[in-house]
C-alpha cells in the first residue's frame, strides 16, 4: 500500500471511528423517543442556539441561557459560517452541526498530514500519522485495576476531548476547528523557523498570523499555547546559538506579522471584562487542571517512545538543532506550564497537544522498529511496531463504549441530567415559544439546557457557566421542583418568578413543567400551552 493510500486510510477510519456514537444514538432510539443527534447535548444545544441566532441574521451572537438580557457582542466564526449556510441550504441543526463536523475532520487531517512531512522523515509519517488519530494513554490498564481495588484514576485519555485527537473528532465543530486551525498555525511557524532571515519567512508568518487571528475568535487559550511555544522555541535558539537580543531582532523582524492575533485578545479582554454580563459568566466559568499524574498517565507509551527517540547526547543535540522539533517539544513544554498555571481555564490549554507528542513518540517507535530491522528478529520489527500502536489505542475504545449511546439515557432527573433521547411532546412545547425573544421560562435543567434550541425563549437556569448566578438559582429551582405541596411549590415559583421578572428587566416569564412534577391539587389558572404530558402556564 502507498504511503498516499495509508493516509487515506487512516482518514476514512476517523471518519467512521468519529461517528460510530452517532449512528448507534439514532439506531437504539428507544420507542417514542427521538435521538437529539448529538452525544454532548449539554454543550451542544448552546451551540444550537448561536446557530439560530446566525440563520436570523445575527453577525455577533448573545447568551440566551440566563434571565438577563445580555448584548449580542460575541463572534462566534464556525458557528455564523455553519448557521449563514445552513440557513441557505435550509439545513436542521443537527445536519449542518454534522456536515461541519466532516469538513473540520478533513481539514484537521490535511492540516496534520502537512505538520507531520514537515517535521518528520519518510518513515515515521504513516506511524506519526496513525498515533494522532489512534493513540492514547494507559487509562485503560488503570481502569481495570480497579477490579483489583485500586483508586479509581480520571486519566486525561478518559474524560478530556481537547487532549486527545480520537475524543476531540468526536466533539463539536469549533473544538475540531479550533485544533485543525491550531495545527496549521504550528506548520506555518515550523516553516517559517526553518527559513529564518529569508523572505520566504515573511510570507509564512503572515499565513500562521492569519490563522491565528481567526482562532483567537474560536479559542483564544490556544492562540496563548502558540504564543508561549514560540517564544520557548526562540529563547532556547539564541541560547544554543549564543545570540543577543539585538542581533535576534534584526534578522527576525519578520515576527512583526505575530502582532496581527493580538486583536482577538482586545476583543476578548473587552467581551469579558467591559461588558457585566459576559464578566459574570466568565467568573463562575472554572476548569479545575487534571492532577499532574492523569496528565502523564493520558498519554502513557507515548512518552516512553518519547523517551527512546531523544535516547544519546548525540541524539539531543541533532533534535535540539532541528527548529521543527525544537518547536514541538516546545510546544510540549508550553502546554504542560500553561495547564498548571493559575487561570480559570487552565485545564483548556491541554488542547492540540496531543499532536506534538504523537509526532515526536513516533520519533521512538521508528528507532524501535529499525533497531529490531539490525537483529535476526528483523522479519517482525513492522508487526513489533503494529503491536506497541495497538498497546495505545484501548482507552479510546473504552471511551467510545462508555460514550455511545445505549438507548437508556431518557430521563429528566432532577435536577441536572441532560439526556440524549427526547419526545415529541417535549420537543413540541419548547416549539411553542417559538421566535419569542422576550420570554424567560422556569422549567428543569433539562428542557431549560435544550429550550434555546428550539426556540429564542431563555431559561432561568439552562447551563452551569452560562446562567449567570447559576449556583444560587440551582439551589433555589432544586427546592422548587421537590417541593412536597402546593403550598411550598406557590410560593418558590412567586420568588423565583420575580427574580426572573427583575433580572430581565420586565420580560414574561413562563413556567413549562412536565404535569407529574406538579403537586396533587395545585390549580393552574393561567395555563397556555398543554400537551398529554407537558403544560406552559404564567405564574
Amino acid at each position: 500500500m502507498t504511503t498516499l493510500k495509508k493516509e487515506y486510510a487512516v482518514l476514512v477510519a476517523a471518519l467512521v471511528f468519529a461517528f460510530i456514537p452517532v449512528a448507534a444514538g439514532f439506531l437504539r432510539s428507544p420507542e417514542g423517543y427521538f435521538f437529539n443527534g448529538l452525544i454532548s447535548p449539554l454543550d451542544g444545544n448552546t451551540y444550537a442556539s448561536f446557530y439560530n441566532q446566525a440563520k436570523d441574521g445575527r453577525l455577533l451572537f448573545t447568551n440566551e441561557y440566563t434571565p438577563e438580557k445580555v448584548p449580542h457582542a460575541m463572534f462566534r466564526p464556525v458557528y455564523l459560517l455553519m448557521g449563514l449556510s445552513g440557513g441557505l441550504l435550509g439545513l436542521p441543526y443537527e445536519a449542518a452541526y454534522h456536515a461541519f463536523r466532516i469538513i473540520m475532520i478533513v481539514l484537521l487531517f490535511h492540516a496534520v498530514t502537512l505538520l507531520i512531512k514537515e517535521t518528520t522523515g519518510r518513515k515515521e509519517r504513516t506511524i506519526a500519522l496513525v498515533l494522532v488519530f489512534f493513540s492514547s494513554g494507559v487509562g485503560y490498564v488503570l481502569r481495570m485495576l480497579e477490579l483489583f481495588g485500586l483508586k479509581r484514576i480520571g486519566t486525561s485519555d478518559l474524560w478530556l476531548p481537547g487532549g486527545i485527537t480520537f475524543l476531540s473528532i468526536n466533539g463539536h465543530p469549533h473544538l475540531i476547528a479550533s485544533i485543525a486551525m491550531m495545527t496549521y498555525a504550528a506548520y506555518w511557524i515550523v516553516k517559517a523557523l526553518k527559513n529564518e532571515g529569508s523572505k520566504n519567512s515573511s510570507h509564512y508568518l503572515r499565513n500562521a498570523a492569519m490563522v491565528m487571528l481567526v482562532l483567537g475568535f474560536v479559542h483564544l487559550f490556544d492562540d496563548i499555547t502558540l504564543y508561549a511555544a514560540l517564544a520557548i522555541t526562540v529563547g532556547a535558539s539564541m541560547i544554543i546559538k549564543r545570540t543577543t537580543i539585538h542581533q535576534f531582532i534584526a534578522k527576525n523582524k519578520n515576527l512583526a506579522w505575530m502582532l496581527i492575533p493580538l486583536i482577538a485578545f482586545i476583543y476578548t479582554a473587552y467581551l469579558f471584562i467591559g461588558i457585566p454580563e459576559f464578566s459574570s459568566w466568565n467568573a463562575q466559568n472554572t476548569l479545575e487542571a487534571p492532577k499532574v499524574y492523569y496528565f502523564v498517565f493520558g498519554y502513557g507509551l507515548l512518552w516512553l517512545f518519547i523517551a527512546v527517540g531523544w535516547a544519546g547526547r548525540e541524539r539531543i543535540r541533532h533534535l535540539v538543532s532541528d527548529k521543527a522539533t525544537l518547536f514541538l517539544a516546545s510546544w510540549v513544554a508550553a502546554t504542560f506550564i500553561l495547564v498548571y498555571s493559575p487561570m480559570n481555564i487552565q485545564r483548556r490549554f491541554i488542547e492540540g497537544v496531543h499532536i506534538p507528542i504523537s509526532i515526536l513518540a513516533s520519533y521512538g517507535l521508528t528507532r524501535i522498529r529499525d533497531a529490531i530491522a539490525l537483529t535476526s528478529w528483523k522479519k517482525t520489527a513492522g508487526l513489533a511496531a503494529g503491536l506497541l500502536v495497538l498497546m495505545t489505542v484501548p482507552s479510546n475504545l473504552l471511551w467510545l463504549y462508555h460514550n455511545t449511546p445505549d438507548g437508556t439515557e431518557t430521563e429528566w432527573e432532577v435536577p441536572w441530567r441532560v439526556p440524549l433521547y427526547l419526545k415529541q411532546t417535549d420537543i413540541d412545547a419548547m416549539k411553542w415559544f417559538g421566535s419569542t425573544k422576550d420570554a424567560v421560562v422556569i422549567t428543569d435543567y433539562g428542557h431549560g439546557n435544550y429550550l434555546p434550541r428550539y426556540s429564542h425563549a431563555r431559561p432561568y437556569v439552562g447551563h452551569w457557566a452560562q446562567t449567570i448566578s447559576f449556583e444560587e438559582r440551582a439551589s433555589k429551582m432544586e427546592k422548587f421542583l421537590n417541593s412536597k405541596n402546593t403550598q411550598e411549590f406557590t410560593g418558590m415559583l412567586e420568588e423565583i418568578a420575580a427574580e426572573a421578572r427583575e433580572a430581565s428587566g420586565g420580560s414574561s416569564v413562563y413556567v413549562l413543567l412536565e404535569k407529574n412534577r406538579i403537586p396533587e391539587g395545585h390549580l393552574i389558572t393561567s395555563k397556555k400551552y398543554e400537551n398529554k404530558e407537558i403544560v406552559i402556564f404564567t405564574p
